[in-house]
């Protein structure tokens, strides 16, 4: 067996900031969240819901070990192993808690394993709904039916998709001009700005899951809602997914108009949605979002970029994964005029006049 390597400086940085940046997000929220070390099972973090759930505070509750909060062990190592192996991505279900004054609360939660190459895997730990032993159980049936069209495990048809990414404290790090459109937002006056903060209170255990089911290499999907300019809350649906958390932008995601239709017809518009927008759906299958974001210089270092719609965020994309206009064009469905004429666009908002100017650009350190 050969010897575990020690990170070198540099690798510790960057898993210790992939820590944090879970760690803040955990103890910001609204909600009853925890972030908890895979390996130990102890708590890394917690908001100060969770401290109050668990009866315990902010700072004793970070290395409370959660096995021993629970009353029944029967299930939970092989659980534990199976998320350790990776062969178990999350976990939902009512769980009897021992709080620490020895009362006895039962929660419905949702854990979700949050994996990083080559670094400490961690798991988001989530309290949906909460009864006392005096409480009947069925007041979690609603929250538990409901989980399912929470946290989708298809991409949705989204309208008006608007691409983007996040850093590692949560900070829209790019986002295209499309999301005017949807939020009434500039593009420009969000880069910078947490997703957390523009997330509905109640919607951000959803959307963190969410970005934990994508640590383990797979796109995943959520409806939540979003802060509007001109109204309350907009219901959104969100793709998100894993970029390579050594860079400054560990996740990409898409936003997108979540149509909802009418009970009377909800089958024949849903059925009609999806032909008409089938095209926007199999560009986003088709091209990943990763594919999409990838290659793309900072926001923050090019704000230029935030004046790009998304088809020409993807058109630029493209090019510099090497592909040539005619592919471009043949793989979006566009005439090559059209593809050239998206360039030309992005050409004049970047402030450059080439091909070779725009990649030395979007590769420049």
């Amino acid at each position: 067996m050969s010897p575990t390597r020690t990170p070198s400086l540099p690798e510790a940085g960057r898993h210790q900031e992939w820590v944090e940046g879970w760690a803040e997000a955990v103890r910001d929220s609204p909600l009853a969240i925890g972030l908890l070390d895979l390996d130990t099972m102890a708590f890394v973090a917690m908001s100060a819901q969770t401290a109050d759930l668990l009866g315990t505070t902010l700072d004793d509750g970070v290395g409370l070990d959660y096995i021993s909060l629970l009353e029944e062990l029967a299930d939970a190592p092989q659980i534990m192993a199976l998320l350790r192996s990776g062969a178990l991505d999350g976990v939902e279900g009512r769980r009897r808690l021992r709080r620490l004054d020895g009362s006895v609360i039962e929660v419905l939660s949702c854990g979700r394993a949050i994996r990083q190459e080559g670094g400490p895997c961690l798991a988001l730990w989530v309290a949906l709904d909460m009864v006392t032993q005096e409480d009947s159980p069925a007041v979690t049936a609603d929250v538990l039916a409901a989980l399912p069209n929470q946290l989708l495990s298809l991409e949705p048809v989204l309208l008006h998709p608007a691409f983007g990414t996040v850093d590692h404290h949560w900070r829209i790090a790019q986002l295209s001009t499309d999301v005017a459109e949807l939020l009434g937002h500039p593009a420009a006056d969000l880069v910078g700005s947490s997703i957390l903060d523009l997330t509905h209170p109640a919607d951000i255990g959803a959307l963190l899951l969410a970005f934990a089911q994508a640590t383990s290499g797979i796109h995943a999907a959520v409806r939540v809602r979003m802060r509007h300019r001109f109204q309350s809350w907009l219901a959104v649906s969100a793709v998100v997914t894993r970029l390579n958390d050594k860079t400054s932008t560990p996740f990409g995601f898409v936003l997108g108009a979540d149509a909802e239709p009418d009970a009377t017809a909800e089958r024949q518009r849903v059925a009609e949605l999806e032909r008409r927008l089938q095209h926007i759906g199999e560009e986003v299958q088709a091209a990943g979002v990763d594919r999409v974001l990838g290659p793309v210089a900072d926001t923050l270092r090019v704000p230029a970029l935030s004046e790009l719609t998304a088809r020409q965020w993807e058109v630029i994309s493209r090019l510099a994964n090497g592909e040539r206009v005619s592919t471009i064009a043949s793989e979006l469905y566009l005439s090559e005029s059209t593809v050239r004429n998206h360039l030309s666009a992005a050409f004049r908002k970047l402030g450059v006049h080439s091909q070779r100017g725009l990649l030395a650009l979007l590769q420049r350190d």
